[in-house]
């Protein structure tokens, strides 16, 4: 469309630095969790603080959405990395379906750590969450 008009768009640029953007994530994300599943690159774990991650990734974003946050403020040992590309996808779902708003939730259990993020979008009925849980039980020793 811009080679048509011979003229820049700002919103079209724009729009273009975004989706190139996306794919590139998307690509090193994908590449990043291949060589992890095949072996070919380790975990590299390191004491870092999720809240500090968690407002990086958001900024990375871009999106202006209200987002509030529960007991994030804490010191992981994890793959920053890794985090990084959860955070992305995760975020970026929730994004994509609330109508204002995400809230993110970080808690701590014995053996391990639980990111809860819940949005002001459309919610799953209750029977379809409960078949889904339903299978996971069964299938879990598959």
């Amino acid at each position: 469309m811009l080679s048509e008009e011979m003229k820049s768009s700002p919103f079209l640029l724009d729009r273009l630095d975004t989706q190139v953007t996306s794919l590139n994530r998307l690509c090193d994300s994908s590449l990043h969790l291949v060589k992890i599943l095949n072996g070919d690159l380790k975990l590299d774990r390191k004491r870092i603080n999720f809240h500090e991650t968690l407002i990086s990734v958001i900024d990375s974003l871009g999106h202006y959405k209200v987002v509030t946050f529960s007991s994030t403020d804490r010191w992981i040992y994890t793959d920053e990395k890794l985090l990084r590309i959860l955070l992305l996808n995760i975020l970026t779902n929730a994004y994509r379906h609330a109508k204002s708003g995400v809230h993110i939730q970080f808690s701590a259990y014995p053996g391990c750590d639980v990111i809860k993020v819940k949005n002001d979008g459309p919610k799953f009925e209750k029977d379809l969450i409960d078949d889904f849980n339903h299978c996971l039980l069964y299938t879990s020793d598959a």
